[in-house]
């Protein structure tokens, strides 16, 4: 193939790459608007939400092409902390300057300084408790997989020469 050949292919692709672009990413179209993939990544979440379902196979004249894949988090432990006395928690951080709003403080922020207070000293507080939780399964996104051949064959004779090109040798 002569090089004035492959640059007209490299344009063809890239100008189809860069016309289906905006259709295809994940993170929506131009300024994040609504597009072809966002409109499936929306069905996948909840077709997954509904039914457990997680992958959907992909097909092209009755011939499998490929798969769109839920991407669902691992549950990871997390250790959460619980104030369970917040008087004796404020009398370990001591000091009788401001002790009701110590108090206070200890009742509504006090799983923040537990935290802390174990993460800087290895220790809790008293009036303070651990616990590990598993935070449900979450939707984070889907892998699209195409096998561009496959969707070359499919299709046979209904793409132009130059797409069908590309799509059965990669554009190599």
């Amino acid at each position: 193939m002569s090089s004035r050949d492959d640059l007209a292919r490299l344009a063809v692709a890239q100008a189809v790459y860069k016309a289906l672009g905006e259709q295809l990413s994940s993170r929506g179209g131009r300024h994040g608007a609504d597009n072809m993939r966002t409109r499936v990544d929306d069905e996948v979440r909840s077709l997954y939400e509904s039914s457990g379902a997680y992958q959907l196979g992909l097909e092209v004249n009755d011939q499998k092409v490929g798969t769109i894949t839920a991407r669902i988090s691992d549950p990871a432990p997390q250790v959460e902390f619980k104030v369970e006395d917040a008087e004796a928690m404020a009398r370990w951080l001591g000091g009788p300057d401001g002790w009701p709003h110590l108090v206070a403080l200890c009742r509504d922020m006090g799983a923040a300084v537990c935290s802390r207070v174990a993460a800087d000293t290895g220790e809790l507080p008293d009036g303070c408790a651990s616990r590990t939780v598993t935070p449900p399964r979450r939707f984070l996104g889907t892998t699209l997989r195409v096998d561009p051949a496959k969707v070359g064959r499919a299709l046979g004779d209904g793409l132009p020469q130059a797409i069908a090109g590309i799509l059965t040798d990669g554009g190599q």
